[in-house]
Order: structure tokens, then C-alpha cells, then sequence
């Protein structure tokens, strides 16, 4: 019957949203007492060291960066770090985005290498806010080793670099071995993972 045929339409459609929104990474405000919303992504590449504690992917406003839990001066507490006009700035609680895993975690997000043909995988999640725009930017992750006694993998923001308008991957983070002091830590494709997940 037709009620029937509109029944079974409906059904399908409830189905494709539902695998659709399981299948993605979803940006989630922080709040004070959530600062690392449930299900956030872990910073991870391959079976690379993790940072200790870890560190989460994270963007204030659409700028996309680092979550990490440092005081080194800057007051107790979480805390987003990314480049802003050339600056390390960061942004608190209340003001920075997590990316979560989604139901089910089988199917994003997760790392795919970059390479020089492919310097955005697939698939790569954009930030908040730039899905449409001309050049939008992306999460990354990528391995340091011994820097500013930071070792292990750190995430980072995925953009175009001004001066030879190729992909890069960015990543601040604080000095593990020097007093109110950040460090940023740059590299090409090949040399970094992208954040990729099935798009919603």
C-alpha cells in the first residue's frame, strides 16, 4: 500500500541519517566541567608514542590546534593552542571546540598519511565553521622527538602556508623544558597524518 511504501521510505531515511551522523567527527564546545568532552579524540599516529598527558584536537573559533593540559605559566587548567597572525595565542575553556569520535568508532575519525600527491586525504575532517570555503583548514597529527623535551605525537592544524602555498602541518605546544615558553613545530607532506572520517 502506499502508507506502507511511505512507512518503509521513512524507515531507509531514519537509517542513512543515522549512519550518516555515526560515521563523522563531531566538533563539541568545552565547558568547565567537561573540558575534554566525552568521546574526544585522542591524539594518536600509527603506533607512534603518545604524549604524556595526552593531547586532543582542538579549535577556537575555526582555527584549528592543539588541547593541551599545561600550566608552564599560563595558568592551571586545558587550554587550545594554535598560531594566529603569525602568534601562538590560545583560548580556555568555554571558548575551544574538541573533535569527538561518534558512533561507531570504527568508522572515524582517524589518521591517514599525507603524501605528495595527496596532501588532504579524503575524507579529511575540515574545522568548525570553513566546510565551505575557499581554503578551509584541517586537523593533522605529527611525530616530534626531543623537542623543547617534548617527544611523542602532537596535533596540529592542517593549512595552506603563505609563502610557498603548500600544505603544512602546525602544531603548538608548550616547553616541557623551558618556563612560559611555546614551541611550534612545522612540516611538509609525507611528514604528517591528516583527520579523516566519513563526512555527514
Amino acid at each position: 500500500s502506499t502508507c506502507k511504501g511511505q512507512m518503509q521510505l521513512k524507515a531507509l531515511i531514519v537509517l542513512a541519517l543515522v549512519a550518516c551522523v555515526g560515521g563523522c567527527g563531531k566538533w563539541v564546545l568545552s565547558t568547565p566541567r567537561q573540558p575534554v568532552p566525552q568521546d574526544s579524540y585522542i591524539v594518536n599516529w600509527n603506533n607512534k608514542t603518545t604524549t604524556d598527558p595526552p593531547m586532543y584536537l582542538c579549535a577556537c573559533g575555526n582555527l584549528t590546534g592543539n588541547l593541551v593540559l599545561s600550566d608552564n605559566g599560563y595558568g592551571p587548567g586545558y587550554k587550545c593552542w594554535h598560531q594566529e597572525n603569525g602568534r601562538n595565542m590560545f583560548c580556555g575553556v568555554n571558548a575551544y571546540t574538541v573533535l569527538t569520535t561518534q558512533f561507531p568508532s570504527s568508522s572515524g575519525p582517524t589518521t591517514t598519511d599525507s603524501t605528495y600527491t595527496m596532501p588532504v586525504p579524503p575524507k579529511t575532517i575540515p574545522s568548525p565553521g570553513t566546510e565551505n570555503a575557499e581554503n578551509p583548514m584541517f586537523s593533522c597529527v605529527q611525530y616530534v622527538n626531543k623537542n623543547s623535551g617534548v617527544t611523542g605525537v602532537v596535533g596540529g592544524a592542517l593549512l595552506i602556508d603563505s609563502r610557498t602555498g603548500n600544505y603544512v602541518c602546525q602544531s603548538v605546544f608548550t616547553s616541557a623544558s623551558y618556563y612560559q615558553t611555546t614551541v611550534v613545530s612545522t612540516v611538509g607532506t609525507g611528514s604528517y597524518a591528516a583527520i579523516t572520517g566519513d563526512r555527514c
